[in-house]
Parts: C-alpha cells; structure tokens; sequence
C-alpha cells in the first residue's frame, strides 16, 4: 500500500464527497479548507510511515513463523 494507491489522496473534493456527501469545496471556509488539506497531507505521510515500516519487516523477513491464515496464504 502506498499513497500512490490513492490518486485522490490530497483532493478536498474527495474527501467531502466521501465523509461529507453534498458537501462542496467551495462551502469551506478558508481554514476550513487549510484544516482539510493538512489533515490528507497527515495522513499521507502516516501511509508511507506505514508502507516503508511493512517493506523494512519484509525485508528482513519477517515473520519468520509460517502464516496459518489460509484466506491469505
């Protein structure tokens, strides 16, 4: 998973449209819409966080027990 996966990672409008049905960006109040921007802008930077943090595990190979899920195997 990456933020490349999500190509609307950083679109207001989409973000509206999808907590906030109805909603349009132009309905925001300048800090509104600053507070929206840096809340996609966070979580962005949490899902590379994330991303390198699975790829460095993988890496070192982790896990090093068997997976026993076997919807995942």
């Amino acid at each position: 998973m990456s933020t490349n996966d999500y190509p609307n990672a950083t679109s207001v409008q989409a973000f509206l449209d999808y907590y906030f049905p109805g909603v349009q960006e132009c309905d925001l109040s300048p800090s509104d819409h600053k507070m929206v921007q840096q809340l996609l802008l966070d979580g962005m930077r949490m899902l590379d966080r994330v991303d390198s943090a699975v790829s460095q595990l993988r890496y070192s190979g982790w896990p090093s027990i068997r997976n026993t899920d076997k919807g995942t195997e």
